[in-house]
């Protein structure tokens, strides 16, 4: 599911969900394992918990007023509306911000409407990084500015600073706005807080067997398909 979105269009956590349940049902058809990675743990919970998410229709008059906001103030109006999730939110995200006050508005609190798992599920959860600038540095030298140049020659400026914090720092850094070193340094920081919220919404669930590498998690992950 690498490059699967329309970077010019809103992905949302319900579209992902509907995504998934196609490409792990073809992995299964095929007798395969599927390995679901990644980040944000509120994508990965709504897709192997099964959650039936909110259904609220987009409201245009309240995002428009919501678009002259910062994220710094969307973040405030949200852990007004519904503190729970302030509090597992990528608070530099507007996109997501935005829709999680909308949902809010809507519905008083933003639920999560949970229906038994479909998926037998082995949950490996990788302990954090102690050095997370080198990982910035590895991504950056990998072609992450690169890939931020060809986004921005492709997308309107508001919609490539809604990717999140890293591509507004990205932004200023093309523009000569700030030098390598404070792009690192900054990245660095805002990566660090995002870590501590993953943290903080991981350890919700107790089905995670937290590894320190690679041969723990593939001791884990033998034990479990061999059904001991």
């Amino acid at each position: 599911m690498v490059g699967i979105a329309n970077p010019k269009k809103t992905y949302s956590v319900g579209e992902y969900q509907q995504d998934a349940v196609k490409v792990v049902s073809s992995i299964l058809q095929k007798a395969r394992i599927p390995i679901v990675v990644g980040g944000a743990g509120l994508y990965a919970d709504a897709f192997l918990r099964g959650w039936q998410l909110p259904k609220v229709a987009p409201n245009k008059k309240l995002r428009a007023a919501l678009a002259k906001k910062s994220p710094s103030q969307l973040f405030a109006l949200l852990k007004k509306l519904d503190i729970a999730r302030a509090e597992s939110i990528e608070r530099n995200n507007p996109v997501r911000l935005v829709r999680a006050i909308e949902i809010a508005k809507a519905l008083g609190s933003v639920p999560l409407l949970v229906r038994e798992s479909p998926y037998n599920v082995l949950w490996l959860g990788l302990k954090k990084s102690k050095n997370i600038r080198a990982g910035v540095e590895v991504r950056l030298k990998a072609g992450m500015e690169a890939e931020a140049k060809k986004l921005r020659a492709s997308l309107s400026k508001k919609r490539f600073l809604e990717f999140g914090f890293e591509f507004v720092l990205l932004a200023n850094y093309l523009d000569r706005k700030i030098t390598k070193k404070q792009l690192i340094d900054s990245i660095t920081r805002g990566e660090e807080e995002y870590a501590k919220r993953q943290s903080r919404w991981f350890k919700r669930n107790k089905d995670i067997r937290w590894v320190g590498g690679k041969a723990e998690a593939l001791r884990l992950s033998k034990k479990f398909l061999s059904g001991r």
